[in-house]
């Protein structure tokens, strides 16, 4: 079949669930990664939507994204708290420093949670194509600013060409 077809974003998100939880991903990060991927979709950004799938999946098969992190914010101080991403995908690590960061403000009234190693074009996919606005209604809906400043593990880097792809060997 060529060309674009549709379907429901339900049934989108379920295909794309299903696929990721079948190379590793635990159920609720998969349905974390889908549920962006087809926001960007929605949001009319197919480039950075469903269809990169197979290039993220394959970047699973290759070891380069973990599929499993054991994602735990250190405390820096009492307001501040570090994430290492464990180069697993940056819809996961921003959403689990999100919600850190939502944890530590509603006790102190301002918190900062920073992400290390998050495993994909983090700047692209967070701030561009739609999940931010997964991720910000969050913060929002818990009455509170959410920024998600972050930095991509160097797999990828952005140049005015555009991306330069995998420089690991």
């Amino acid at each position: 079949m060529s060309g674009p077809f549709y379907v429901d974003a339900e049934a989108a998100e379920s295909f794309g669930r299903r696929l990721l939880v079948v190379h590793g991903l635990p159920e609720k990060d998969a349905a974390t990664v889908s549920r962006c991927l087809v926001l960007a979709d929605l949001r009319g950004v197919d480039t950075h939507g469903l269809q990169t799938l197979p290039h993220y999946l394959e970047r699973v098969r290759r070891g380069l994204v973990n599929p499993r992190p054991n994602l735990k914010v250190e405390r820096v101080t009492p307001m501040v708290g570090s994430l290492d991403g464990q180069n697993a995908f940056s819809f996961v690590v921003a959403t689990k420093a999100m919600a850190e960061a939502i944890d530590t403000a509603r006790k102190f009234g301002v918190a900062i949670v920073s992400a290390r190693r998050s495993g994909l074009v983090a700047r692209r996919l967070l701030l561009r194509p739609g999940c931010h606005r997964y991720r910000f209604p969050i913060a929002r809906r818990a009455s509170l600013f959410g920024a998600l400043p972050n930095l991509s593990n160097g797999h990828f880097r952005s140049s005015r060409r555009g991306c330069s792809g995998d420089n690991r060997a």
